[in-house]
């Protein structure tokens, strides 16, 4: 088997492009983010404070369609200057099929690209 190409994507999941409001943090305390990109497995941020790779980091945003509130529990994967890449670890089995319910209406509405 050859190895795969530096370009290839390696991810298991397409990611949606966005542009949403999002808030993230630890022991209570809260900072603004954009949300880059999402997917059934995590979220890129831009954000101006990025967190060490590794760090447990709470993530909340409004759902836009139904304006449910969206409190998951995420792990830092990747970390950079002003981006940050998130997954979600934890996700309950009430929780995974309205975030990916919400990624379709995402897609739907605002015809967002999948990468």
């Amino acid at each position: 088997m050859s190895p795969r190409p530096a370009s290839q994507e390696r991810r298991a999941h397409h990611r949606l492009s966005t542009a949403i409001e999002v808030h993230y943090g630890s022991g209570g305390e809260f900072r603004r983010a954009r949300a880059c990109d999402l997917s059934p497995a995590g979220i890129g941020l831009a954000v101006p404070i990025p967190c060490e790779v590794g760090a447990e980091v709470d993530l909340r945003f409004q759902a836009h369609s139904r304006g449910d509130l969206v409190l998951l529990k995420t792990r830092v994967r990747h970390s950079a200057e002003s981006r940050m890449g998130l997954e979600f670890v934890n996700v309950s089995a009430e929780q995974y099929p309205r975030l990916l319910g919400w990624l379709r209406e995402l897609e739907a509405e605002h015809g967002a690209v999948t990468r």
